[in-house]
């Protein structure tokens, strides 16, 4: 149903609400499940008098927040696809379940007016890990930041690159032979 999904629990069924079917955003049941598919649940709650039972399949796997310091640290640049958009900013999802905020003002090196003039909720993006706070579930990133540092990184190797001792034709034949 739009709602969730019935599973046969052997001769009972119970529920799996839409919002127990994982720890992403699931806009319909179908994107998780299939009909006549087995599945492993959590039993939530057993209501005996409305005979109705409860049941997760989220609550199956760990919580993506769960040691999320372990894998991702400020000052990180990492890869993600946006998922939503707001007036103050965007969503990114970096790992399925954890979402990151990219505020208005980190987007770009220029002053956008709308969040929607620069990013489309599917775009796929780069941003550096201002911020990761377990406990509230937050991450705060920053896209200009990341491309600040791409910036660097590039004018770093150019410079490199002119720092080399010019070769000569000679140089270029001997290394040659060698």
């Amino acid at each position: 149903t739009d709602f969730g999904v019935f599973v046969d629990l052997g001769g009972i069924d119970g529920l799996i609400h839409i919002s127990e079917l994982s720890w992403s955003r699931v806009k319909h049941p179908s994107e998780i499940l299939k009909a006549g598919e087995k599945v492993e649940v959590y039993v939530i709650s057993v209501d005996k008098d409305n005979e109705k039972i409860s049941l997760s399949l989220k609550q199956t796997v760990p919580q993506p927040w769960d040691n999320i310091e372990d894998r991702i640290h400020a000052g990180d640049i990492i890869e993600g696809k946006v998922v939503r958009l707001a007036p103050f900013g965007a969503f990114v999802e970096v790992e399925p379940g954890v979402d990151g905020l990219v505020h208005i003002s980190q987007i770009s090196e220029r002053r956008i007016n709308k969040v929607e003039d620069v990013l489309n909720v599917g775009d796929i993006v780069t941003a550096k890990v201002v911020e990761v706070n377990s406990s509230e579930k937050r991450l705060s990133l920053s896209i200009k930041e990341a491309l600040e540092e791409k910036n660097k990184l590039e004018n770093e190797q150019i410079l490199n690159e002119q720092n080399q001792p010019e070769m000569t034709i000679k140089d270029m034949i001997q290394n040659k032979d060698a």
